[in-house]
């Protein structure tokens, strides 16, 4: 653990607030000296008043958002993240930030690869062997646990995902399962986000070592509070979304620890 600056998942939601905190304070000022200088006969209309109501409402609806999106993204309790993402309002509210944020990586040009609630880096294909990217977490910790539950949702998004492009429905393989288990547990362990793990090693070199055989394979990874955000996520992203509709891929195996307040760390490994 590192001892001196501030950790990954909490690093980006403080800059996050912080930049809010300063739009807020310039919106107000704004308000303050511009307000006095429109009529009042306009100001005290009924209409105008009504009018005025509706940006507030979106005002809220955004500003939720955003505090539910940063509570998620901060080392908060687990209990606290999963009643945030489990209850109707919390979910609609938050993925509704995380689409925003997509719109504004679209805007911006470029793949998703990080946002408050989500952080990948190009998928790896045998065939299209990217350069291996890295995250540094800042932070490493050996308490986990395997998020059974959460790559069972996975496994039956992916493959409702597959159904809707017409394309047959992935098998579970547990061979690979252990080596996305595996895979996750060691970026947490080693405080790294990468395909290429710090010992050199390719997914395809993990999965030959784990005794899997395969003529073509695949890698997807992500880190997201949540199995839904880092699904939509995944989907979103071209690359990614790529490799989980496959036609070449008939196997799969999911591997997603918990972190705790740190989050949860997915790996998806896909082979013919």
């Amino acid at each position: 653990m590192e001892k001196t600056g501030i950790q990954k998942p909490a690093a980006d939601p403080i800059a996050f607030i912080i930049l809010w905190f300063v739009y807020q304070v310039l919106y107000s000022l704004i308000l303050r000296y511009s307000y006095p200088n429109i009529p009042a006969k306009i100001r005290n209309t009924l209409p105008n008043r009504l009018a005025g109501l509706i940006p507030a409402f979106l005002k809220g609806v955004v500003i939720l958002s955003i505090v539910l999106t940063v509570v998620l993204s901060l080392p908060v309790p687990p209990k606290l993240k999963s009643e945030i993402s489990g209850s109707f309002l919390g979910s609609g509210f938050v993925n509704n930030s995380a689409t925003v944020e997509n719109f504004i990586n679209k805007v911006v040009g470029g793949d998703l690869k990080e946002s408050l609630t989500f952080i990948t880096v190009p998928a790896q294909n045998e065939q299209i062997i990217e350069p291996s990217e890295k995250v540094d977490l800042k932070f490493t910790t050996d308490e986990t646990t395997v998020d059974i539950s959460s790559e069972d949702k996975m496994f039956q998004w992916v493959n409702e995902e597959r159904a809707k492009a017409s394309v047959k429905p992935l098998v579970i393989d547990e061979k690979l399962v252990a080596v996305a288990r595996a895979h996750s547990k060691d970026m947490f362990n080693r405080g790294f986000f990468a395909h290429e793990n710090p010992d050199g090693q390719s997914p395809f070199d993990r999965m030959e070592k784990g005794g899997v055989t395969f003529e073509v394979a695949g890698e997807n990874i992500a880190y997201a509070p949540t199995v839904e955000l880092a699904h939509n996520g995944l989907m979103r992203s071209p690359g990614h979304r790529k490799n989980i509709l496959n036609p070449d891929f008939g196997h799969v195996g999911y591997g997603i620890i918990d972190a705790g307040i740190y989050g949860k760390m997915f790996s998806q490994e896909f082979t013919d």
